[in-house]
């Protein structure tokens, strides 16, 4: 994995989890230096969503100690997505020996948030038959939910999206399914019908591929400059 610039938090450990795990370690609200290396349960933080954040940097930089406190005082505090966390977390074996069918349990009480990794999580679990039966009714039913709703679209998007050679082959993919375009003209010659009628040429300004303009895409995509 490649992980991007401006992730300095970014571990080994971190960089071995599943795709879809480093996706849900990703942040949603910015944390200040002093806040991401606070100790658990220090009494400054009073907000859930700064608890998580904590518990995800946490996550990232390898210290499960430290992220598996802060999940569970967010989860405390009726923060949905830190419930999903701290059931991903018995999946991957941070809080004891990986118990998916916990995991699967956790995820289904967080089920009436509506909380958008929870589904995700959940649709794979019962695709995967992973801490549950194979379930494909209730996998469809989830798909069903996450793909007509924005906010669950919105987090299936992020998955992959902390890898800058995923990120690049994305990239390049929209700039060839989408190039750069140039109008050239396009002329039918003068011509003679059979009945002697001569008609004139005929020319139309047309949209083109510009290949100049795609190249230069592609090179600034591969070095990184977008």
């Amino acid at each position: 994995m490649n992980v991007p610039p401006g992730w300095p938090d970014a571990s080994e450990t971190y960089v071995g989890y599943p795709v879809d795990v480093r996706a849900l370690l990703q942040a949603d609200y910015a944390l200040t230096p002093k806040d991401a290396v606070r100790k658990c349960h220090d009494a400054a933080v009073v907000d859930s969503n700064i608890s998580l954040e904590i518990a995800r940097y946490a996550y990232r930089a390898g210290d499960i100690v430290r992220g598996n406190c802060w999940t569970l005082s967010a989860a405390e505090q009726g923060n949905a997505r830190a419930k999903t966390l701290n059931a991903v977390g018995w999946q991957m074996g941070w809080f004891g020996p990986e118990n998916d069918a916990k995991a699967v349990e956790m995820l289904k009480a967080n089920l009436g948030s509506k909380e958008p990794w929870g589904m995700v999580f959940l649709m794979n679990a019962y695709l995967d038959a992973k801490g549950t039966d194979k379930n494909v009714h209730e996998a469809a039913i989830l798909t069903s939910y996450i793909i007509t709703h924005n906010d669950t679209k919105e987090v299936m998007q992020m998955i992959g999206s902390d890898d800058a050679s995923l990120r690049r082959q994305k990239a390049r993919m929209e700039a060839m399914l989408q190039p750069p375009t140039k109008g050239e003209k396009s002329c039918t010659p003068a011509y003679q019908t059979p009945g002697g009628v001569r008609v004139p040429e005929r020319c139309v300004t047309v949209s083109v591929v510009d290949n100049d303009a795609l190249k230069k895409k592609l090179d600034q995509i591969e070095a990184g400059s977008n």
